[in-house]
């Protein structure tokens, strides 16, 4: 009788249950407070004055960041007045992950173990406003029509200072339908193309006088 009593099967679910009550008395880890002044910056090409965001977080837990996209908005955090320093360099959408790794504050029994989280800051630079006007052309029925040229109004960030192919991908090209049989009249010089990647072109046509 007492060698099958010790032989017999232990109730289903045995381990199970102690497997649950394991669980039960392992601590969930806390969530810690992670927020951000705002969420979105906007901004354009040109700005220079750092724009800095506030970021909150619980007391005694260090947060960190990454910023992705740095050729457009480079970031980077001042612990001094917890914020998170974006500074513009071109064009484009760029984000800063702020975050909190998991981590435990303080020590033993007390200790508090917090999980990770993160919190995401868009930066909008907006493209600058570039007007390129066509200079006026003159030229007799039956010649080639001359070279046009244009003029550029609203360079920032010390563009002024570059050269043209530096600032365009897609240097500006002007064209107009006169040809060397065309009879005297004023004709548009247009636009056929033209491409910055941190400007906004507004073009302003002039005519061909033949």
């Amino acid at each position: 009788a007492d060698a099958a009593r010790r032989a017999a099967p232990r109730p289903a679910g045995h381990h199970v249950a102690h497997r649950d009550n394991a669980a039960a008395l392992r601590p969930e880890k806390e969530a810690p407070e992670l927020t951000l002044a705002k969420e979105t910056v906007e901004a354009a090409y040109g700005d220079t004055e750092i724009v800095p965001v506030q970021v909150t977080a619980t007391e005694g837990v260090v947060w960190g960041m990454t910023a992705l996209n740095s050729n457009i908005a480079s970031a980077k955090k001042n612990a001094t007045d917890g914020t998170v320093d974006v500074t513009v360099k071109n064009a484009g959408v760029a984000q800063v992950v702020v975050f909190i790794a998991p981590t435990k504050v303080g020590s033993d029994d007390e200790a508090k173990d917090y999980a990770g989280i993160e919190r995401i800051l868009t930066v909008n630079v907006a493209k600058a406003p570039l007007a390129v006007a066509a200079n006026p052309a003159a030229r007799k029925v039956g010649e080639e029509n001359p070279e046009f040229t244009y003029t550029c109004t609203g360079f920032v960030n010390g563009d002024e200072e570059k050269e043209l192919s530096e600032i365009f991908t897609v240097l500006p090209s002007l064209t107009c339908v006169a040809d060397a049989e065309s009879p005297i009249g004023y004709y548009d010089i247009t636009l056929a193309e033209v491409e910055a990647p941190n400007y906004e072109v507004e073009y302003t046509p002039a005519v061909m006088a033949i």
